[in-house]
């Protein structure tokens, strides 16, 4: 028999031909087959699809499959055969489906997993990662997974994104454990490397010179002296050097690196003048032993847990120790140490010290690793592919909402030198720092999660802006030079000035995830918890804005009040040599070729001048205060007739060289000697700091974790209101302002709130609180504050609860109510448990220093008011011991008694109103003659949910059900139809004919074409709807429409 044989190599199927004109390599129908694309003799065969195969339970081990959980994401590995199966029995049930934490679920069995399936080798399976960390929920699957070589990447839209490395997955189902194992960002590390630690247990610099034999005297023996010193005791000579370190991950990943130390400087000499250094100091118009006199240095990193702990519960493989000089943008690497080295050395400690002796870099970070100050990892992410072994991702959240402010004050005064206590990081860490004077500053905290994602800068809503004597101000703060010799009398006393910063209330955030059509969903990621929380707030530092840089120091041989003869003495000169011409430069714009004398546009502001007394000459500190030097004259010494007498070398330095003279139009009432006292005498002035038009903030080294600091805070401001035991919204439109009910937003009950009880920072219950105010805004910036009130329960727990107030407490859900109807509740609370009274016990006039003897209460603290007859209101603003300082001066006599009130804390919280449905009023059927042919034949009337009258009517929308079981028992045939907002119905009759009727907006039914001609009576149900969406049927009842039946005005007329 002859035989056909026919393959399909078009791969296409064609439908559309006769079966005797379907052309070959083409074919009619198919179902469950594919067509061979292989390379043999079989190409273009035609092979059936292997069915599907039920792989439950996918693993005995974790039992999954038998817990009623189900797969939200899959992903095929073809190269492997592999199939990876995410896998949940938890279901988020928070209103957004993002706020609650499967670790958090009341429900012991809740369980998510990720599996791998080989149906290739008897469809066996293995259990990769396991664990309420991984935080999966029924509502959200996940559609973005990729596999990129070895690993695995996916992302949910409700965690951040996420990976793991199948092959050590595979092999260890064990090594995943937590979200610092499986985050695409990895853990940043927040604190800088200190450079202090502790010597026989006193703490002090890790900055040592260890090749000086001598300290500077040249007689003591240096304490730190290394006979056997290897390193390069030059090297960091003439260096400005940071330092800061980044971590090494297993797979190859780096974390953004830390914040930097300061500058690894202390002077040679510590920054003191020896003998003979002043003169040659205004002879070079330099200062020769101002270099870096550091050689060695212990950089102490503090670790994220025990040295044995990192690699097992950070995955860290190694860590880099970075190296910055402050002239070069390049950052260099010194040295990479291994996690055994670090756990040889560490042990069971979390601090690891690394020795750096004054040797070079060994390799400088490309400049995308320089510039990296965070992994560029969305919060959360719908979308997930890859192109080119990138990852990308879409439709995401970048970053989290942060506070708009902080309530904190910054002040400027000297560093605590005792050199003894833990409290004293700043002189000991960095003895020879300071804060620079005739400076604008501003002050800013920067939040970071765990992983390094950050805040824009957070400035303080404090408005108060008086920082100086040590008084705490707003952000913004200005340091002026002294205006007269204040403590510390002298410069040697004085230890330089750092930034103190008084953080009044503790960081706060609310986890609100970003959803969208939410209106009230704020982007805070609240604050961070290891276990349900962990991208919240969780560390922060400190940055400053400085925009004057640098100036230069002008050396100078004295200053020459007036001139040689009786001259005016409002001017003062000074000789120019050396570097300082290119200091204090000449303006040589629009000169003439033979001119010797210029302008200049340099300001000076002196710091030290020469003095003397009848006997004697000497230099001494110069107060500037707020007072400008401006030079006007800059000239040799012979083109301004020789200061107006016979030149001295004894009084003006290298006069015999001709040299140049500035001059200072007006020392505004004197500076430097009268000329038959000028003895050259080092003085020195600053130049005007050149202004950078960039607004930068500057990193400082000052940073932490969120969580101590908020301990520290409430240590020092008593035990305040930080929160409610619960705050459970539930408003309803249809609620009675006046109702006499109780339970929270039922229709005859005012309350939409059950109980609020204060808790403290841990949520321990305060039971005797005092409520301040209470002030609401709703999401379009209105006040609506007068629509509700905060009132005690009086019960044992002394709570309080929201409740609607009065006549205009009348609500209604309209189309705008997810804006219009959505509040925002700022209630301001008073924990009268630290209130404190106390006796004055000395007389005070016009200060505010007072000391005081508590008789009630525990003793005062910062952030208190105080009360009493006749006294302003003051807030503390320091205390030490009994001494309080005060924000404003009063006068009172001893044994006065003063009640501090605690603090005011504020608390915000949000809700929105909710829909009711809509009610059913009445149907009122309208009888006319039986002649009507046209007319009415019933009114709806219909109230949305709203309790106020005047509203019931508004956004009501009438329509005929899609559904119509009562229309001739369900089997009626009808169609829908609409002229404009009017619904039709078009009902056929089962003997032939139609009717359409109509059913308007104003809840009016009629008929609209046609007319009823049928056997049987019948009824239609309509939906109202209200602005809300929600919806409630009525049934219109058609009893008389039976031809002969007159009473309906629907009827056939018959004329008998």
């Amino acid at each position: 028999m002859a035989e056909v044989k026919n393959s399909f190599l078009a791969s296409k199927m064609n439908k559309d031909l006769d079966d005797r004109l379907i052309p070959s390599n083409e074919y009619k129908d198919a179902l469950n087959v594919a067509v061979s694309n292989s390379e043999d003799s079989d190409v273009g065969a035609l092979e059936n699809i292997l069915q599907n195969t039920n792989v439950y339970p996918i693993s005995e081990e974790a039992n999954i499959g038998n817990n009623n959980g189900k797969i939200i994401g899959r992903v095929v590995d073809p190269a492997n055969d592999n199939i990876y199966l995410f896998y949940t029995n938890y279901t988020d049930t928070s209103p957004d489906g993002l706020s609650n934490h499967q670790a958090s679920s009341s429900g012991i069995n809740t369980y998510s997993a990720i599996v791998r399936y080989n149906p290739v080798f008897s469809g066996s399976s293995t259990l990769m990662v396991n664990g309420k960390f991984l935080n999966f929920s029924e509502t959200s699957p996940i559609h973005g997974i990729n596999i990129v070589e070895d690993f695995l990447f996916w992302t949910d839209n409700r965690n951040q994104p996420r990976k793991i490395n199948t092959r050590t997955a595979n092999a260890d189902r064990f090594h995943y454990t937590s979200e610092d194992n499986v985050s695409v960002a990895k853990y940043a590390p927040y604190t800088p490397i200190d450079l202090y630690k502790s010597y026989s247990g006193t703490h002090k610099t890790t900055m040592k010179d260890v090749s000086s034999q001598y300290l500077p005297d040249g007689t003591t023996a240096n304490p730190d002296y290394n006979a056997n010193y290897a390193g390069d005791s030059n090297y960091l000579e003439d260096k400005f050097v940071r330092f800061s370190y980044r971590i090494k991950y297993e797979d190859g990943e780096y974390s953004i690196m830390a914040p930097f130390t300061q500058i690894a400087f202390i002077p040679k000499q510590d920054g003191s003048f020896l003998a003979g250094d002043e003169n040659l100091a205004f002879k070079s118009t330099i200062v020769a032993f101002m270099e870096n006199k550091v050689d060695q240095i212990s950089l102490v990193i503090n670790l994220p847990d025990t040295a044995n702990n990192l690699k097992e519960n950070y995955k860290i493989k190694e860590i880099d120790i970075l190296y910055k000089e402050s002239d070069k943008i390049a950052i260099s690497v010194l040295d990479t140490i291994g996690i055994s080295e670090i756990e040889a050395q560490s042990l069971a400690t979390n601090v690891y010290e690394y020795s750096y002796q004054s040797r070079k870099p060994v390799k400088t970070l490309p400049q995308n690793q320089s510039t990296r100050v965070y992994d560029k990892t969305p919060v959360r992410a719908l979308a997930q592919e890859v192109s080119g072994n990138r990852v990308i991702y879409g439709n995401f959240v970048n970053k989290h909402t942060a506070p708009a402010h902080l309530d904190y004050q910054v002040t400027v005064n000297q560093k605590f030198s005792s050199g003894s206590s833990d409290d004293n990081w700043s002189y000991i860490e960095y003895p020879e720092h300071t804060i620079k004077r005739n400076r604008n500053y501003q002050v800013g905290w920067v939040l970071s999660d765990r992983y390094g994602r950050q805040s824009d800068v957070i400035l303080s809503n404090v408005v108060d802006n008086d920082s100086s004597n040590g008084n705490f101000g707003a952000s913004t703060f200005y340091v002026p030079y002294r205006a007269s010799s204040t403590s510390p009398t002298t410069f040697l006393a004085d230890v330089g000035n750092s930034i103190k910063i008084q953080l009044n209330e503790t960081i706060n955030s609310i986890r609100s995830p970003l959803t969208p059509g939410s209106s009230i969903a704020t982007g805070e990621p609240g604050l961070y918890d290891a276990t349900t929380n962990p991208t919240g707030w969780y560390s922060y530092k400190i940055v400053v804005k400085q925009t004057q840089q640098e100036y230069y120091n002008v050396y100078l041989p004295g200053f020459l009040k007036g001139d040689l003869s009786t001259g005016p003495t409002t001017a003062t000169h000074s000789i120019l040599i050396g570097d300082n011409i290119n200091k204090v430069p000449r303006d040589l714009q629009e000169v003439g070729p033979n001119q010797t004398k210029y302008r200049s546009s340099e300001t000076l502001f002196p710091i030290v001048e020469n003095y003397h007394s009848s006997t004697e000459n000497w230099n001494q500190p110069f107060f500037p205060g707020s007072n400008k030097f401006n030079v006007t004259t800059v000239a040799p010494l012979g083109n301004i007739n020789d200061l107006g007498g016979a030149t001295s070398s004894t009084v003006i330095f290298e006069s015999e060289e001709d040299p140049l003279v500035m001059r200072i139009g007006n020392n505004n009432g004197g500076l430097g000697a009268l000329a038959q006292h000028m003895i050259p005498t080092l003085s020195v002035a600053e130049t005007a700091p050149f202004i950078s038009n960039l607004e930068i903030y500057y990193e400082t080294s000052t940073s932490g974790l969120i969580s101590e600091l908020n301990t520290e805070v409430i240590t020092d401001i008593g035990t305040p209101v930080l929160g409610f035991s619960t705050f459970d919204y539930n408003h309803n439109e249809n609620q009675n302002w006046a109702g006499t009910g109780t339970t929270t937003g039922a229709a005859n009950s005012p309350y939409v709130t059950s109980e609020l009880i204060p808790v403290d920072n841990v949520n321990n219950l305060l039971t005797n609180t005092q409520f301040i105010s209470l002030t609401v805004l709703d999401n379009i910036g209105q006040d609506r504050t007068s629509q509700f009130e905060m009132i005690a329960t009086g019960s044992a727990s002394n709570g309080f609860r929201l409740k609607l107030k009065d006549v205009t407490s009348q609500f209604y859900y309209g189309p705008d109510a997810l804006t219009k109807e959505s509040y925002s509740f700022t209630i301001k609370m008073r924990n009268l448990n630290d209130n404190t009274t106390a006796t004055l016990d000395s007389n005070v006039t016009s200060s505010n220093q007072i000391t005081v003897t508590v008789t009630a209460g525990n003793a005062p603290f910062v952030g208190q008011t105080i009360s009493g007859a006749g006294i302003p209101n003051a807030t503390v603003t320091f205390v030490d011991g009994a001494n309080v300082t005060l924000n404003t001066a009063i006068t009172q006599t001893a044994g006065f008694v003063f009640n501090f009130s605690a603090p005011v804390n504020t608390l915000v919280k949000n809700g929105s109103l909710s829909n009711a449905p809509p009610i059913i009023d009445s149907i009122t059927y309208v009888t006319p003659s039986y002649s009507t042919m046209q007319g009415l034949y019933a009114t709806l009337v219909a109230y949305n949910g709203t309790f106020k009258i005047s509203d019931r009517l508004l956004n009501i929308g009438y329509v005929w059900s899609t559904l119509q079981p009562q229309l001739f028992g369900g089997y009626g045939q009808f169609t829908f139809g609409n002229v404009g907002s009017t619904s039709l119905i078009t009902i056929n009759n089962p003997s032939g004919g139609q009717v359409t009727l109509a059913l308007a907006q104003n809840g009016q039914v009629s008929i609209f074409a046609g007319a009823f001609d049928f056997l049987s009576t019948f009824s239609l149900k309509a939906t109202i709807t209200d602005a809300g969406g929600l919806t409630v049927e009525t049934t219109i009842v058609f009893n008389d429409v039976i031809p002969g039946a007159f009473t309906n005005a629907f009827s056939t007329a018959f004329d008998i």
